[in-house]
């Protein structure tokens, strides 16, 4: 959980997990909650691997996402993917239930 800005905008990252062949996978996905406006931009998902499990943090208004994989030669590989959470995501805000 991390608050976004100065509106009091909050980012939360879940995952959808699944046994996969005997490994879990983890779907991320990312909720934007506005309290004072009683809203969420729920469930957007963050296209990035599912295995091995995604690690996430913020800074401001990024969320970084690290993911390992293994390259043409199987050695493993971490990537490091940035989202820009300042803008808007391709939502739609629903109201939050009291």
């Amino acid at each position: 959980m991390h608050r976004l800005n100065d509106a009091g905008l909050i980012a939360v990252v879940h995952s959808d997990n699944e046994l996969v062949s005997g490994r879990m996978t983890r779907q991320l996905h990312l909720s934007i909650i506005d309290p004072h406006r009683r809203r969420a931009c729920a469930d957007i998902p963050i296209d990035v691997p599912t295995d091995p499990r995604p690690s996430v943090s913020f800074r401001g208004g990024v969320l970084a996402v690290a993911t390992q994989y293994d390259d043409s030669t199987m050695t493993s590989r971490t990537a490091v993917r940035m989202f820009d959470l300042s803008e808007n995501p391709d939502c739609e805000w629903q109201a939050i239930a009291r």
